[in-house]
């Protein structure tokens, strides 16, 4: 069959079942506590760019050894959502996700490499793509030469924007029983404390020769493959709340397992633990807001809060757990006051209107000072990105809250589901 033909049939809806690894314990040699990207490389990316774990032990150990200080360290990585593995065929239309989210500039140098005529260039390239690569790890790898030709950040950012994660390989048919996960986004690895987990474990398995083992086997399950609900307590079932049908039996059961720390006419929000928050869609306008805040293209911006995992069905989403935040810590934070914030937005509203011209000159003198400010550059961006209204929810101190980054403490949205369109779809008239 051509390759037309297959693209025709839409043979790529039977590829997007992927294989689901149990194991989500990843291992990495380094005397980093935080993972990062090294910007020029390593010799040893042979899968291309990203940060690399492994299964084995040893090989974490080898390459800890390696450097002065270094260790091996244990990360919990949901593999469930956005990992290929070898055993994946190219998926064509994850394939024209991620070239969709290519700066157009970098794109268009790339294609007159291939055909001075644009849609001629781009149809041979993403056949060359589909039809060498062997699978879709190939073929992620090939989208990194071919199209992002050697930026990093470009083909990193267009990977979470298309929601691929990472993929799962084998270093070399000689070990095939080892497995190397490469990360692209690397905000979903959260590292684990092996001595501890390991003393849990032979605390827990201890207790099969005092009393019933069946008792205690979900928390050893838990301990021995932990998945992205091991914070959740050991009688919370992901499972069960998914398969609740209404909006008052989903909030009840985990109203029931969790505390409840904020809520809203479409959204409960709950503490899973010191990392993360469950919301829990009321009605459609909270399903709608959820399904824009895990859009995973909202990761590429720091202003967002982390979202770690979503439903099917967006009737819950799990975000990163934020501080409640104080007028003098936003300040102290950002640079400007909520206030302050309130009125550039305003003045951008307006600014972007006819009646631009009210706007005085001292006015616009300080919107000057305001667009050098680095996190209002960020806002700014996300708002013009994703369409949002000015001045919108953007001007309130709820909408934002305080969080630990590698740089220190930083100001993020927490409630930014209020799109353009949520609002013209669900509250409007």
């Amino acid at each position: 069959m051509c390759f037309l033909s297959q693209l025709k049939q839409g043979i790529s809806t039977q590829q997007n079942q992927m294989n689901q690894f149990e194991k989500t314990i990843w291992l990495r040699g380094s005397k980093y506590e935080k993972i990062y990207l090294n910007p020029e490389g390593n010799d040893s990316d042979q899968f291309g760019t990203g940060v690399y774990f492994t299964s084995k032990y040893e090989t974490a150990d080898n390459y800890a050894m390696k450097v002065e200080g270094g260790e091996v360290r244990a990360y919990e990585i949901n593999t469930n959502k956005g990992f290929y593995t070898e055993n994946n065929p190219v998926n064509y239309d994850k394939i024209k996700e991620l070239i969709g989210y290519v700066d157009k500039e970098i794109l268009n140098i790339q294609l007159t490499n291939w055909d001075d005529d644009p849609k001629k260039a781009y149809f041979q390239i993403f056949k060359s793509i589909c039809e060498t690569a062997d699978n879709m790890p190939d073929a992620i790898q090939m989208f990194e030469r071919e199209i992002c030709n050697g930026n990093r950040h470009e083909f990193l950012s267009c990977c979470v924007a298309a929601g691929v994660n990472g993929i799962i390989v084998s270093p070399s048919r000689e070990h095939l029983s080892e497995k190397w996960l490469i990360l692209y986004n690397l905000k979903i690895a959260y590292e684990r404390d092996v001595d501890r987990r390991i003393s849990q474990l032979e605390e827990s398995l201890s207790l099969r020769e005092t009393v019933n083992y069946n008792f205690y086997k979900d928390k050893i399950n838990i301990i021995l493959n932990p998945l992205a609900e091991m914070a959740y307590p050991v009688e919370f079932s992901m499972e069960k709340l998914k398969s609740l049908p209404h909006y008052s039996k989903r909030l009840e059961y985990v109203q029931s397992h969790l505390q409840k720390i904020a809520s809203g006419s479409a959204r409960t929000i709950f503490k899973v633990d010191d990392e993360k928050v469950l919301k829990v869609a009321k009605n459609a306008k909270g399903i709608a807001q959820n399904e824009a805040e895990a859009d995973w293209g909202t990761q590429r911006y720091d202003i967002c809060a982390n979202t770690f995992d979503r439903d099917d069905k967006n009737y819950f989403i799990e975000m990163e757990l934020a501080r409640k935040v104080t007028p003098t810590q936003f300040k102290q934070v950002t640079g400007y006051s909520i206030e302050d914030i309130q009125t550039f937005l305003n003045l951008e509203k307006q600014r972007n209107t006819e009646s631009n011209t009210r706007i005085s000159p001292e006015k616009k003198e300080w919107m000057k000072e305001c667009y050098e400010n680095e996190w209002i550059q960020n806002l700014t961006r996300f708002i013009y990105d994703y369409g949002y209204p000015y001045p919108g929810d953007f001007g309130r101190l709820s909408t934002y809250g305080l969080v630990n980054r590698e740089k220190g403490e930083a100001i993020v949205m927490v409630d930014f589901g209020l799109t353009k369109d949520v609002f013209q779809s669900h509250y409007r008239g």
